[in-house]
């Protein structure tokens, strides 16, 4: 590393551990990465910042804030709307690092979108454009960075730009392989991430790849491991890195339970022209009859589908996924509302199913800290940190007021500053972390209950097999998922739904049993599978090549 990176993170360290004159040598610390490209520096200052916001104070943030914006002041546009590149000597990468970490502190568009401007109009290559488009979809799911439409119509022409240099670039290995050499028994699968069992994706993947299986087919599975990929980095702040299952890197097949197919996993380290060469190879040899892409924004699943009729599947159900190929599955019906919007596009509609994993433990209210006499709120979720809005937690607080216990089951780093909002917060809740059996915890509470988000559709199911009722609203996968029945308009109807189950038991025996029999519908994957693939392969036969 250049000396005078190690000189700067030598003072940082020094001046964080002894306070000094520390907080008024920010700018000068940071400006002196101004001329830097070299991507292990920007890591180390990465580190460095990182570590020192895990313990700042809210006012040593707030002057963070102010050296960012001391040092991109040179940059500033006169309207005061945002920034650019406009001194010779600050490389692109310092420019991007900078406004990337005032854009996840501050939290505000116009830094959203001048970072987005310039990774568009500035000196990027296909590879950086994907890695930057592939970091915004995190972002945006975990609501780290504020966005507006004008931020997805950049993100929108990101994208675009990174698949049209690519397309240019393989257009040669592209060419269209006719319906008649290919063989109508073969589907190939591309995802983007596969992982074990207690991932919410792999298992939707299994369960897919299962049934189809079963209809007769012959099914090759690639994970070209391009979520959150590392070819491309490009210098921002926290960047995320998608995870790899090291057991799958060299298998040739992959086991499921009784099943066994045929597997690639690409490795994450290679570009996406390398990773397209390896699928391609693949697909000249079994020729497909067409390509089933899981996981939205896969770029190599969106070049292949200029050789192989391509269908695409959002894992978050209820949207759309976003793809080049024309045909998108859609797991549920097209409202009214959306029919002019979808009237130009391929879309295929579906009924998007789940394959519950059989119960074996009995669980008590005792070993979860639940009191017996409590009316037991449940909520699910990965993403717990950031999908629990204030506004959520306002109504948690208050229903736990009025004697409500809640669980909160999966991924939720900071339960315990989350219970810093009230102190009946952490009398009243337990957070138990991953649960192995699903159905088993929810035999010991009362009603599933739901943020509002995009996900959550497979635990609303886990609860409703069990007769547990839920309450959501008419948003998301688990809308989409768990059905009207159980849907309201906004919180405030969260509140009073909640507690009529509490109060009315009669109404709780209708809706329990209206859950059993939803849970029976979105459990029969053989017909929703068999009718997915008929639609695929009918507009395979009349619509494409």
């Amino acid at each position: 590393m250049d000396q005078r990176f190690e000189r700067s993170k030598n003072t940082w360290y020094e001046r964080t551990n002894t306070g000094g004159d520390f907080l008024n040598s920010l700018t000068e610390i940071l400006r002196s990465y101004k001329e830097c490209q070299d991507k292990n520096a920007f890591k180390e200052l990465d580190n460095m910042i990182y570590d020192y916001l895990s313990q700042a104070a809210i006012e040593q943030k707030d002057l963070l804030i102010e050296a960012c914006k001391e040092v991109l002041e040179p940059c500033a546009d006169r309207k005061n709307t945002g920034y650019q590149i406009q001194e010779e000597k600050m490389t692109k990468e310092f420019f991007c690092f900078i406004l990337s970490l005032l854009m996840r502190l501050e939290k505000k568009t116009e830094d959203t979108n001048s970072l987005l401007k310039e990774i568009l109009l500035g000196d990027f290559n296909a590879d950086e454009l994907y890695y930057i488009w592939n970091q915004f979809k995190r972002l945006s799911l975990k609501k780290m960075v504020q966005t507006d439409r004008e931020s997805y119509n950049l993100l929108e022409r990101i994208y675009r730009k990174s698949y049209d240099i690519y397309f240019e670039k393989t257009k040669s290995q592209l060419e269209k392989i006719p319906k008649e050499q290919r063989d109508p028994a073969c589907i190939v699968v591309l995802t983007i991430q596969l992982l074990g069992m207690n991932h919410a994706p792999t298992k939707t993947l299994i369960e897919r790849v299962k049934w189809l299986k079963k209809l007769g087919k012959k099914v090759y599975i690639v994970n070209t491991t391009e979520q959150y990929l590392a070819a491309g980095e490009i210098p921002i702040y926290d960047p995320a890195v998608g995870s790899v299952e090291e057991s799958y890197r060299n298998a040739h097949v992959i086991r499921f339970g009784e099943d066994e197919f045929d597997f690639l996993q690409i490795s994450e380290k290679m570009t996406i022209e390398r990773k397209l060469r390896t699928v391609l190879r693949l697909i000249r040899q079994v020729k497909p009859f067409y390509i089933l892409s899981m996981g939205t924004g896969s770029m190599t699943a969106d070049l292949c589908g200029q050789a192989i009729p391509t269908a695409s599947m959002a894992l978050a159900f209820s949207n759309l996924p976003h793809t080049m190929n024309p045909m998108k599955i859609l797991g549920r019906m097209i409202r009214e509302e959306e029919k002019e919007t979808f009237a130009n596009m391929d879309v295929i509609e579906s009924r998007f199913t789940f394959e519950l994993k059989e119960q074996t433990h009995t669980f008590t209210r005792k070993e979860y800290r639940i009191p017996e006499d409590a009316f037991v709120l449940v909520i699910v979720g990965i993403r717990l940190d950031y999908e629990l809005s204030d506004d959520f937690t306002k109504l948690l607080i208050t229903l736990e007021k009025e004697g409500f216990f809640v669980v909160l089951a999966g991924k939720f780093e900071t339960y315990s500053e989350w219970c810093q909002n009230d102190p009946v917060l952490e009398q009243n809740t337990n957070f138990i972390g991953y649960c192995e059996d699903m159905e088993a915890l929810m035999e010991i509470c009362d009603l599933y209950i739901n943020p509002i988000r995009l996900g959550g559709g497979f635990s609303v199911i886990e609860a409703f097999a069990k007769g547990v009722p839920g309450v959501y609203t008419k948003a998301g996968d688990v809308f989409v998922s768990g059905g009207p029945d159980f849907a309201v308009n906004d919180l405030g109807e969260m509140k009073e739904q909640i507690e009529r189950y509490r109060k009315d038991d009669a109404f709780y025996r209708e809706m329990s049993a209206k859950a059993k029999d939803r849970a029976k519908l979105m459990t029969s994957s053989e017909s929703a599978i068999r009718d997915l693939n008929d639609a695929i392969e009918q507009r395979v036969r009349e619509k494409y090549w």
